[in-house]
């Protein structure tokens, strides 16, 4: 098999040139078998609130892919055939997702068709550069909506409880009920849009790309990624807080239109804040605090 260096064929004999048609025709096929699957995804993006960053991710992973054009120019490009043993598998989970309706499977198995097919068509070496790329393409699929309602609502809870907590320490008179929180004349519930889910799909993708740029070891990186969940819950338990406070002392009004909003933006300001001082922590870059005793007196 004739071995293809720097992206260029190696030569321009009718084997290399009926190498790449029948790679053309395969890539062809895959297309025209997955566009429903993107069709579905685009409708989901366009009409779901939760997954709006959707549009983002694939322009995201071609810029990181742009970033990494001169190591992948560099890199041997020829066929592997191994690659098959993933090809294969992301094939049957698309049949097994369309027996049984199942558009979570469809689409995972559209990513991980897209990993194997680089592969299979370029070799390991460009399978190696591009598997951080492709596997943020996930976190454009969105999760199944029984996962997802099985979470909500406990976020939902645990952000009134954090919340209530908040307010009951600078003495404000609160009492949490499930997810609602009683105030003074009125009742704050924590509705399902604001239980901080929306908001943690969006950081996880952005703890991701924080964590591959910002630190050189893999369980550093795994460990600033692990860090987006608390963050975000935390960061939507202090939105509540803020909007507790804000209803507490100027009425109902504060809970809704542009004070609403820019609650959204103290959560996403709070969670790059946190996430930066956790990455500088990893990194052994945070604050030290030296004590050095005083030179002895003098007699």
């Amino acid at each position: 098999m004739t071995s293809l260096q720097g992206g260029i064929p190696a030569g321009g004999s009718a084997e290399d040139r009926g190498r790449w048609a029948w790679l053309a025709a395969m890539a062809a096929t895959l297309a025209f078998i997955y566009a429903p699957v993107a069709a579905d995804l685009w409708h989901d993006w366009s009409h779901d609130d939760n997954y709006s960053h959707g549009f983002l991710v694939p322009v995201i992973t071609a810029a990181l892919l742009w970033l990494r054009r001169a190591e992948l120019r560099g890199a041997p490009l020829r066929q592997d055939a191994r690659a098959l043993l993933l090809v294969v598998p992301s094939l049957g989970v698309l049949l097994l997702g369309t027996a049984g309706a199942e558009y979570f499977l469809q689409r995972i198995s559209l990513v991980g068709l897209l990993g194997s097919a680089i592969w299979f068509a370029c070799g390991p070496a460009w399978a190696r550069l591009c598997v951080f790329p492709v596997a943020f393409l996930l976190f454009a699929v969105p999760v199944p909506y029984v996962v997802y309602y099985s979470l909500s609502f406990p976020l939902q809870q645990l952000a009134a409880r954090l919340a209530t907590l908040g307010l009951a320490a600078i003495g404000v008179p609160a009492a949490r009920v499930g997810n609602t929180i009683e105030l003074p004349g009125t009742t704050l519930e924590v509705a399902e849009a604001c239980s901080g889910l929306r908001s943690l799909v969006s950081l996880l993708a952005l703890g991701a790309l924080f964590a591959r740029f910002s630190q050189d070891r893999t369980w550093k990186r795994w460990a600033l990624f692990a860090s987006t969940v608390p963050v975000a819950i935390l960061g939507n338990a202090l939105r509540v807080f803020a909007t507790g406070l804000a209803v507490y002392l100027g009425g109902p009004k504060w809970s809704e239109g542009l004070t609403h909003e820019g609650m959204g933006l103290l959560v996403f300001a709070f969670a790059l804040a946190a996430l930066f001082v956790v990455s500088m922590i990893l990194r052994g870059e945070g604050p030290k605090f030296e004590w050095t005793p005083p030179p002895p007196e003098d007699e």
